[in-house]
């Protein structure tokens, strides 16, 4: 716990540097930007996740998340996007008195994205689950589905929902265990700018796992602040996390904090 709080304390230092730096016009169209997951910005963000009182024995887990968000036009009317995550992890306690480091499995996730004529931003395409194997984290299971996004950007809003389902394929399983895993991800979100570069938002990043019949819905409240570091935008973002529903096996509270480099 208290390495976290250092850990966060020395994010906000950070963070309140960045914001003596001298900031440019466009901050608060980048803010936009970054709101929505199918934007042309290509955009590095770099996610820390801290977990807390897993499981019956209240155990802890940290995760750093890098996910490279490429797009590039394809016509006038549609652009592709690239979306990957890859999850380092560290937990202790979630087994009793016992540390696992090591990297989860990779989501890769594509979109074919438009915009109709009555401002509704549309995506669609497929999401893979790429397994690293990895004895404490990962599946070992391969895993593919659609997913999907719509959303709005009324003004200084942005309101939407990314959802995504992935049944496994191949593989060997836990264990040689064979069986398969069958998962939904349903994401709303909304984010309201507040100007030069602030914005504030909510999510909720649920998760049905349809073969162990388990429901998490965490909620998190999230601030944002863009800034320029030299020419580079930089986003800062900070956010509490409630876990409204979770299995037992699943965490109870957390934070987040999250920095985004634009390119």
């Amino acid at each position: 716990m208290n390495k976290f709080f250092k850990r966060l304390a020395l994010l906000g230092v950070l963070v309140l540097a960045a914001l003596q730096t001298v900031t440019a016009d466009d901050v608060d169209d980048v803010s936009k930007q970054l709101s929505n997951p199918v934007s042309s910005l290509k955009n590095l963000p770099l996610r820390y996740d801290y977990d807390k009182d897993i499981g019956p024995n209240y155990g802890s887990r940290n995760t750093l998340k890098i996910q490279p968000i490429l797009s590039f036009k394809i016509n006038e009317n549609w652009s592709g996007i690239s979306r990957t995550i890859v999850p380092f992890i560290t937990q202790h306690d979630v087994l009793p008195d016992s540390t696992q480091t090591g990297v989860g499995d990779i989501q890769e996730s594509f979109f074919f994205a438009t915009t109709t004529k009555s401002n509704v931003t549309i995506g669609v395409g497929p999401v893979l689950g790429i397994p690293t194997y990895d004895d404490d984290f990962s599946s070992k299971r391969w895993g593919a589905g659609p997913t999907v996004l719509v959303l709005v950007d009324p003004g200084k809003w942005t309101i939407g929902a990314l959802a995504s389902h992935m049944w496994s394929f191949a593989g060997p399983g836990v264990d040689g265990d064979k069986g398969y895993f069958s998962k939904t991800s349903v994401q709303p979100f909304v984010t309201y700018q507040l100007g030069k570069g602030w914005s504030v938002g909510a999510n909720s990043e649920s998760l049905y796992d349809w073969k162990e019949d388990e429901l998490t819905v965490p909620l998190t409240v999230q601030l944002s602040k863009v800034t320029k570091i030299g020419d580079m935008p930089v986003s800062f973002a900070i956010a509490p996390n409630y876990y409204v529903v979770r299995p037992d096996s699943g965490p109870r509270w957390g934070a987040r904090a999250i920095v985004t480099l634009v390119f």
